[in-house]
C-alpha cells in the first residue's frame, strides 16, 4: 500500500501538481529503516528535488525527512552521503526562513531547528568549525534553547575537547 501510493505521489509529482500527504516523508524513512538504504536516498534526493511540489509546506516536509535521517544509525558507506544531504536539506530550510505556505510552518523548522541539524551533520562529518558557526546561529536565535546547549556540549566532546565540555556542563 505505501509503495503504490508512493507511485502515485511520484506520478503527481511529475505532473507538477502539489501534493499533501504523509507518504512523502514515509515512504523514504520506511525504507531506509528496513535497510534498503540506496532506494530510500534515492526516494528522499526525488523529494528534495522536488520539494515544492512534494508538500503544501515543504518546508515542513524537508525538515521531518532530514530529522528521520539524523535519528538512524547508517552503514560506512552511506554515512557521509546521508549526512551531506542533512546539510543540504538545513541550508534550504534556512533559505525558507520567512516564506509562507498554504499550511502552517512548525516552529523553527526554518531556523533554530534548521541550524541544529546543520550542526548535527556538520559535527558527524567531523566539520566543527562549521557546527561551531551553525550551533552560534541558533544561539543568535535562541540563547537559552536547551537542546542547542547540549548539542554544543555534544559537538565538543565529539571533538575530543573533554575539558571545555565539562566547563559547559557545570554552567
Amino acid at each position: 500500500a505505501l509503495k503504490k501510493s508512493w507511485d502515485r505521489l511520484k506520478e503527481a509529482i511529475n505532473n507538477r501538481i502539489i501534493v499533501n500527504t504523509g507518504v512523502a516523508p514515509l515512504y523514504p524513512s520506511v525504507l531506509i529503516l528496513r535497510g534498503q538504504f540506496t532506494e530510500g536516498l534515492e526516494a528522499l534526493h526525488f523529494l528534495i528535488k522536488n520539494f515544492k511540489f512534494a508538500s503544501t509546506n515543504p518546508a515542513n516536509l524537508l525538515y521531518q525527512s532530514a530529522d528521520a535521517l539524523s535519528m538512524i544509525e547508517y552503514p560506512e558507506d552511506a554515512k557521509q552521503g546521508t549526512l551531506n544531504i542533512i546539510a543540504e536539506v538545513s541550508d534550504l530550510l534556512v533559505e525558507m526562513d520567512g516564506e509562507a505556505f498554504i499550511d502552517e510552518t512548525l516552529w523553527g523548522v526554518t531556523n533554530i531547528k534548521a541550524h541544529m541539524l546543520k550542526a548535527y551533520a556538520s559535527m558527524k562529518l567531523g566539520n566543527f568549525e562549521d557546527s561551531y558557526a551553525a550551533i552560534q546561529k541558533g544561539f543568535d536565535i535562541n540563547p537559552e534553547h536547551e537542546a542547542l546547549h547540549l548539542l554544543n556540549i555534544e559537538c565538543h566532546l565529539e571533538e575530543g575537547n573533554v575539558p571545555k565540555s565539562l566547563s559547559l556542563m557545570m554552567d
